[in-house]
């Protein structure tokens, strides 16, 4: 089955796009909110971003999608780039969140979200419930 994917402008689905834990030091939150075309909406903090630094992002998509987003924008974490992967909970919809880290302080980092990737056609009905 042949997937076609959708590169977007961040600020098209997310309402926060930088995530700084200098923030969250100071007792306020960087938090955004991405909201899939299906209306579902997923929450973002800084320390997603962090794990997903430190962890290399994971594997959240089911192998064919994985491979698909890879095939269209693998992130390069030379040039300080990573990617959070998850599917839609409601809709499945696989989705990439594409993102740069800069280190402002040793081994300290604010994330700043940069593409997102979708692929539209929804995974088939016995896929795994959705790893937000």
């Amino acid at each position: 089955m042949s997937m076609t994917v959708h590169r977007l402008n961040p600020s098209d689905r997310m309402d926060g796009l930088v995530f700084d834990p200098r923030l969250d030091s100071e007792g306020r939150t960087s938090v955004g909110t991405y909201v899939c075309p299906c209306g579902a909406r997923v929450g973002f903090r800084t320390s997603h971003f962090i794990d997903g630094w430190v962890r290399g992002g994971g594997a959240r998509l089911r192998p064919e999608a994985a491979a698909t987003m890879d095939a269209a924008r693998r992130p390069d974490p030379a040039r300080g780039e990573g990617a959070l992967d998850f599917h839609c909970p409601d809709c499945r919809r696989p989705v990439r969140i594409l993102y740069r880290a800069e280190e402002f302080g040793m081994a300290v980092y604010t994330y700043t979200v940069t593409e997102i990737l979708e692929i539209p056609a929804a995974c088939p009905p016995d896929s795994p419930p959705g790893h937000a």
